[in-house]
């Protein structure tokens, strides 16, 4: 029994895992308190799983911090873009109600696909961001490119982010805690685990700058 108890037991292994989730989740709620830095605490978020997705973690407070300090900037600048394009997207589905009934399917489905777009967008800018440093423009060039070749991935991804927002939109109010506690890491951690390969297939080919941000 006492086996069990011992730092290198998977029991102690997976406790620590839960606590190092716990705290990167509280991390990036505070850190995402003004809104307009969620884009920085989503890079930094992600620097950190991904470190966890190859077994490379070790401190999260500092990491964390680093990384959103490194990335602050750029990562800013594109959460800002993502807001105002998904606040375009939000009014036009409120504007198909205008629209004369013969013009809704076919407008309703472009907005779907431009979603889609938009969602697989989200899914891997700011895991690049964290992971390589390159301009604006290469790094949405390779969001492009990874989204299409790996359309699988990108797809379970999205339908991983899709469902945590419909399912955090629903839930009942007694249910915050948990919100709080693994609302954004344990969603942010399976899709590292899906995008983790990609970027070492990215790495190990050279199709961007494989210079580490951190």
């Amino acid at each position: 029994m006492a086996r069990a108890w011992r730092p290198e037991s998977p029991i102690m292994k997976a406790l620590a895992r839960v606590f190092d989730l716990i705290l990167l989740n509280m991390l990036f709620i505070l850190t995402s308190i003004p809104v307009v830095t969620v884009g920085a605490s989503l890079s930094a978020m992600h620097y950190v799983l991904l470190r966890m997705a190859r077994n490379e973690e070790g401190y999260i407070i500092k990491p964390y911090f680093k990384a959103f300090k490194d990335n602050f900037r750029q990562a800013t600048c594109v959460w800002i873009i993502i807001m105002l394009f998904g606040g375009a997207l939000f009014a036009d589905y409120h504007f198909l109600d205008k629209l004369p009934e013969e013009y809704r399917s076919l407008i309703s489905g472009v907005l779907v696909a431009v979603a889609i777009v938009w969602l697989s967008t989200i899914v891997y800018i700011f895991p690049l961001i964290a992971r390589f440093e390159n301009s604006l423009r290469e790094i949405m060039k390779n969001v492009f490119v990874v989204s299409l070749v790996f359309f699988v991935r990108t797809i379970a991804m999205v339908a991983i982010l899709v469902g945590c927002g419909y399912l955090y939109y629903n839930l009942p109010l007694r249910a915050t805690p948990v919100l709080l506690l693994f609302g954004f890491s344990i969603p942010g951690l399976l899709m590292a685990y899906l995008y983790t390969p990609i970027l070492k297939k990215m790495e190990a080919t050279g199709q961007i700058d494989t210079e580490e941000n951190q």
